[in-house]
């Protein structure tokens, strides 16, 4: 955990090499768990890599078979990935699971391409999470 939290920390400093590195690091020692795959593929994503980030959507699929999945991780990865409609599709089935990483919505930088949707606004809502700031 406390490296993805690290990657997650130096992406948003805009440190991606470090960023990228630090969440490989965590998909490495979590014996490639579901979710530190995804976070690793979304960071490729947003990092310019979609290929990779692409690729991860496969390899967390087929880990899902033996791994539990939750759509949370599925919407990071499509919304890290600028696939807004397939973001939201998962994104409500995360909503409706009630997936405990919901919380960070608001401030997981894999979410932000999705901030400026109406649809965003409207979950938070539903979710009774506070609204983002106007920018």
């Amino acid at each position: 955990v406390a490296y993805v939290h690290l990657g997650m920390t130096q992406l948003k400093q805009s440190n991606r090499n470090d960023g990228l590195a630090s969440l490989a690091k965590a998909a490495e020692v979590s014996g490639r768990e579901v979710w530190t795959v995804a976070r690793l593929g979304a960071g490729r994503a947003i990092a310019a890599n979609r290929v990779e980030g692409a690729e991860a959507i496969g390899e967390v699929s087929k880990l899902s078979g033996t791994n539990f999945l939750s759509a949370f991780d599925m919407t990071l990865l499509y919304a890290a990935l600028g696939e807004k409609s397939t973001a939201f599709t998962w994104l409500e089935q995360a909503v409706e699971e009630r997936a405990p990483r919901l919380i960070d919505l608001r401030y997981d930088p894999f979410f932000y391409r999705l901030h400026s949707e109406l649809r965003f606004r409207d979950l938070l809502r539903q979710m009774n999470l506070p609204e983002l700031p106007v920018p």
